[in-house]
């Protein structure tokens, strides 16, 4: 569906020029007739003309009458500069305001998918499409709204798994083990809302494996995996690279997730005010006083901010986007990864209606169990290498038994390492730390400690 959509514009070697495209396109704020709804100027989600928005039957058919504008993100700051803003510099965020500061970076974004998740009148709302500008998206963009058909869906996997006990048996099990393939993973990630608790618990399992093989990557951090065995935030946001999260220069309310071929910009359900946040939800001090770096505070704040809007973003698309799934840009479907998938949102009537999606729970149980025999002969006892490192190599063209231009990864010397890394900045983290937590725990009778 989508593929055909972006056929001619983003996999084409000619891309259209910014020229072209803001010819075509409605993109400025000041000429555009839709009538806008939300206060701040960053917030500029709109409806059409007025008219009443109906729902459509399916959560991957477009959304009339709805659409929302991408207003100024060619410059933002790094997620882990969020501990750090001043409280002048927090105060004008109350209004749009031209920040100046050595801090922010260019973005990145070239061409590819782009996306901007948005609420309106408590729904969830996910605006994609193709781009060749980090500031606006081709005409054909299409909005969708997350969560309809849901009991439909949740009905219809409890189907699946009672026609296909022996096939989600093993896979509970190589999701309990840590034992699936990155690809295999997402795919029932992005079904997370549909499945018992049971299976949600499992795939907190796989995630939490995943996690701590990229702690050993030097791709997360301990705060991340210990906010994962608690079970902090949404499931999906542990598989974006905190380093591709950014700030908009005026405003607290939306996140930025910016790779070469890949944005999505998010509004937030609460504001990344850290006091603010840690006033209102005081369980998580504990949590925070983990943090080793701005960047893991910074991360925590988006994690307690993000809410369920985090369940629209198109995780698929930016793991396409990094090559780390499939070398494609342009997803199979919007909220799920598979097209197959789509099949849980109709009527079910007959059990051949789901031969096809029965049919790639045998393909992902023919992945684990490709994977997990790999992974044994290959990596854990010849290279020591991670457990998705193989299926990156793959994904850069790379040979994945022939360590070539790959040096062997020594784990305690990388460990080792960050931790002279830490203790050289402990001292100064500390006191911004405890600076910013120090009103909320006098609060609570309680006292900044240090990390030891």
């Amino acid at each position: 569906m989508l593929g055909n959509l972006y056929e001619n514009k983003i996999l084409s070697q000619n891309l259209f020029s910014y020229s072209d495209v803001a010819s075509s396109t409605h993109s400025s704020l000041t000429s555009s007739p839709i009538k806008q709804f939300l206060q701040q100027l960053w917030k500029v989600a709109t409806v059409k003309n007025s008219k009443k928005i109906q729902d459509p039957e399916f959560p991957d058919q477009p959304v009339e009458n709805i659409n929302v504008e991408i207003h100024a993100v060619d410059r933002f700051y790094p997620l882990k500069y969020l501990s750090s803003i001043t409280e002048a510099m927090r105060k004008r965020y109350e209004e749009p305001t031209d920040v100046v500061s050595s801090n922010l970076l260019f973005n990145s974004f070239s061409h590819g998918l782009s996306s901007i998740v948005f609420n309106y009148k408590n729904s969830t709302y996910l605006k994609l499409g193709a781009s060749d500008s980090c500031n606006d998206m081709f005409e054909d963009a299409q909005v969708y709204k997350h969560g309809l058909c849901t009991k439909r869906a949740r009905s219809n996997i409890l189907l699946a798994m009672n026609y296909s006990s022996k096939i989600y048996r093993k896979l509970f099990d190589y999701f309990r083990q840590g034992k699936a393939p990155l690809s295999v993973l997402v795919h029932h990630v992005m079904l997370y809302d549909y499945y018992p608790e049971e299976f949600q618990d499992v795939l907190w399992s796989a995630t939490q494996c995943h996690v701590m093989h990229q702690v050993r990557l030097n791709r997360a951090s301990l705060l991340q995996a210990r906010a994962c065995y608690q079970k902090l935030g949404d499931i999906r946001m542990y598989f974006i690279d905190p380093a591709d999260m950014y700030v908009p220069p005026d405003s607290l309310n939306w996140l930025i997730v910016c790779i070469k071929n890949f944005q999505a910009i998010i509004q937030l359900r609460h504001t990344m005010d850290a006091k603010k946040l840690f006033q209102r939800r005081s369980k998580y001090l504990t949590l925070a006083q983990f943090a080793t770096s701005s960047s893991d505070l910074g991360w925590l704040c988006m994690m307690l901010s993000i809410g369920r809007n985090a369940c629209a973003l198109p995780i698929h698309g930016y793991l396409g986007a990094k090559k780390v799934l499939y070398p494609s840009i342009i997803p199979d479907n919007v909220f799920c990864m598979r097209k197959v998938d789509s099949v849980l949102y109709k009527e079910i009537h007959s059990i051949h209606q789901f031969l096809e999606f029965q049919g790639r729970l045998f393909m992902d149980l023919q992945d684990c169990q490709t994977f997990h025999r790999e992974y044994e002969i290959y990596h854990c006892y010849r290279t020591g290498k991670p457990l998705y490192e193989s299926y990156e190599e793959k994904a850069r063209g790379d040979d994945p038994f022939v360590m070539r231009s790959y040096p062997k990864t020594n784990f305690e010397l990388a460990i080792n390492s960050n931790k002279e890394i830490i203790e050289k900045y402990k001292k100064v983290f500390e006191y911004k730390r405890n600076a910013l937590l120090k009103p909320v725990l006098v609060g609570n009778g309680q006292k900044a400690s240090k990390i030891y």
